[in-house]
């Protein structure tokens, strides 16, 4: 994904997730819905871990008077996070007003906290222990896969990470930012979430963290700081 002319890839890939959610609620919910339902991801859950799209989409039921299609809403809002750029619905704009005005767009990239690369290694691994258990390894790698693109890695770097992702790498390639790595774990659990349904997803990341939080590697960098 290209960022627009002066628009910092961080936040080309803010906006991307918001047409995301809004295409997600726009297959349940009418426009004006949709639009207060993303006012709200905006403003209290746009910057908190993949879990908390429970937490926002009970909001969203509890407001709209539609618990009962809750697991409907959660599925169409995994396949919307999928979906290429292209498939996307335009963006409805800065949901605080003046363009760019009160959006808490995530922070620069910059270098690797220290532990970071081991924290990431360690929760991923331990998600696709999870998966091969469910039998469901090859089919999140494939998905993984598919999406490296959309982290919007130099082509080289990109070769690189899909041979990892790939299982014929040994090792992470150089270079990642803690962005770039926090982005490919929403990946694997979004592929997750399309092998075995959302909450069985959830159980395995949940899994995951649990075990990589028992190694030393917690102790320099928190695993769910990566979410």
């Amino acid at each position: 994904m290209s960022a627009l002319p002066g628009q910092r890839p961080e936040q080309a890939e803010f906006r991307r997730r918001r047409r995301a959610i809004f295409t997600g609620l726009l297959t349940r919910l009418d426009r004006d819905a949709a639009v207060q339902a993303l006012a709200l991801w905006q403003a209290e859950f746009s910057t908190r871990p993949v879990f908390a799209l429970h937490d926002f989409l009970g909001r969203v039921c509890q407001d709209t008077g539609s618990m009962a299609r809750r697991g409907e809403l959660h599925r169409a809002l995994v396949r919307a996070l999928s979906l290429d750029e292209a498939e996307l619905a335009p963006d409805p704009g800065d949901m605080n007003g003046a363009a760019g005005a009160g959006v808490r767009h995530p922070g620069p990239a910059g270098a690797l906290p220290a532990g970071a690369r081991d924290a990431f290694e360690a929760v991923y691994h331990a998600l696709m222990i999870q998966a091969e258990g469910r039998g469901v390894d090859t089919g999140v790698r494939v998905r993984v896969m598919r999406r490296l693109v959309s982290l919007g890695l130099p082509p080289a770097a990109l070769k690189s990470l899909s041979g990892w992702v790939a299982g014929e790498a040994r090792g992470l390639p150089e270079g990642l930012t803690l962005d770039t790595l926090r982005g490919l774990l929403h990946l694997a659990y979004i592929s997750a979430c399309e092998e075995l349904g959302p909450v069985s997803a959830d159980h395995l990341l949940a899994a995951a963290l649990r075990e990589a939080e028992k190694q030393a590697v917690a102790e320099q960098y928190p695993p769910r700081g990566l979410l």
